[in-house]
């Protein structure tokens, strides 16, 4: 049996008030995702309600910040360190960061352009 999927569109402004209410729900995170899309970033936040997945999609340009959910949920901080790392992105009061450095690759950022190149 296929678990169920509902996929929500939001705006970056909505996201803490979108997870706060997750979490009142009893929901657990289990993933989140960065894809380099055209000239902008598509980030999806993943959790588990009892089985089923919600997924919440925004979309982010470049130079834009967004807020962490580590304060809400503790371990998004490995993913959102791990983003900053890999694309560029800025997210903000992260309870842990790594300041962009949570992994040594031979080029910063290198998933910040869609061909996987950088102008750094």
């Amino acid at each position: 049996m296929k678990p169920e999927t509902t996929v929500i569109g939001i705006q970056p402004i909505e996201l803490l008030s979108r997870v706060s209410g997750l979490k009142e729900q009893g929901c657990r995170i289990v993933q989140i995702c960065c894809s380099k899309k055209e000239d902008a970033y598509e980030m999806d936040y993943s959790f588990d309600n009892c089985g089923a997945l919600i997924d919440l999609k925004l979309t982010v340009s470049p130079g834009d910040e967004i807020d962490s959910i580590s304060a809400i949920f503790l371990p998004a901080f490995l993913y959102e360190n791990e983003i900053e790392s890999l694309f560029g992105l800025k997210i903000r009061n992260k309870a842990v960061d790594f300041g962009g450095k949570l992994y040594q690759t031979a080029k910063q950022t290198p998933f910040a352009d869609k061909d996987g190149e950088n102008n750094e």
